[in-house]
């Protein structure tokens, strides 16, 4: 992997353009709201998941508030997994992705607006790598009554959605079997870096079933993961929490 700095590519179209939204036009005192960190890749290239995989760099969001208001923990689209070609495989985003920042006002507000800032930073990578960073505000008017704004309609239904009763996840004959009955294309992406409790080879694309084999190392205890189901009455990315195997250190 090859790095360089924004400064060596200044001449150059943005690889990554950060744009701060928000769900609503306007904010009262104790009300919530999102923020939206929209990236805008260029073709070719793409930036990190919260676990970037085998290389890469988290793409972060640090919100930076007004005293008082309080921030959620971020959250991310599903992601989609890219192997370079040294045969690393990575977790991350194309084109565009939205992180979504829960956002909470104080009960009591004064003024006319606020203003409401985060940074950001991330790892854009093809044959080589640049880091970029930004910091975004947004000012939000306050009011008694606020509309909702269709900035991040599509982001939200990118975010990973609670497992359905449908899923099927158990551990059998030493291998953990997950499946979705009447879907295809399974592709886990474990919201940690695996630390040997998973066989690395098993991680990887599957018709109808995921086999997961273990690894030589300790389990850690409910293994975060994304399950994405490419095809059927499910597509989509689901949330799945991995249950240790019996026996597991």
């Amino acid at each position: 992997m090859f790095l360089l700095t924004a400064a060596a590519l200044a001449a150059e179209p943005p690889l990554v353009t950060a744009t701060l939204v928000a769900d609503v036009d306007a904010i009262a005192a104790g009300q919530s709201l999102h923020l939206g960190v929209r990236y805008d890749i260029a073709p070719g290239w793409h930036i990190y998941w919260l676990n970037p995989g085998e290389s890469g760099m988290e793409t972060w969001v640090d919100p930076k508030l007004p005293d008082g208001w309080t921030a959620q923990a971020v959250q991310y689209p599903g992601p989609s997994r890219f192997t370079d070609a040294g045969g690393l495989v990575n977790y991350g985003y194309a084109d565009s992705a939205t992180l979504i920042v829960p956002v909470s006002a104080p009960e009591t507000m004064s003024g006319e607006s606020a203003q409401l800032t985060v940074e950001t930073g991330w790892l854009v990578c093809r044959e080589k790598c640049v880091q970029g960073s930004d910091v975004l505000s947004l000012t939000v008017p306050l009011a008694e009554t606020a509309e909702p704004t269709e900035a991040l309609d599509a982001a939200r239904s990118a975010v990973p959605r609670p497992s359905p009763p449908a899923l099927q996840a158990a551990w059998q004959d030493g291998v953990l079997r997950i499946r979705m009955p009447g879907s295809s294309g399974l592709t886990l992406f474990p919201a940690l870096p695996l630390e040997a409790a998973l066989d690395r080879s098993s991680v990887l694309d599957h018709p109808d079933a995921l086999t997961l084999v273990p690894g030589t190392g300790p389990w850690r205890a409910g293994l975060a993961a994304v399950l994405h189901v490419a095809h059927g009455p499910s597509a989509g990315h689901y949330q799945l929490t991995l249950s240790p195997p019996p026996g597991a250190p």
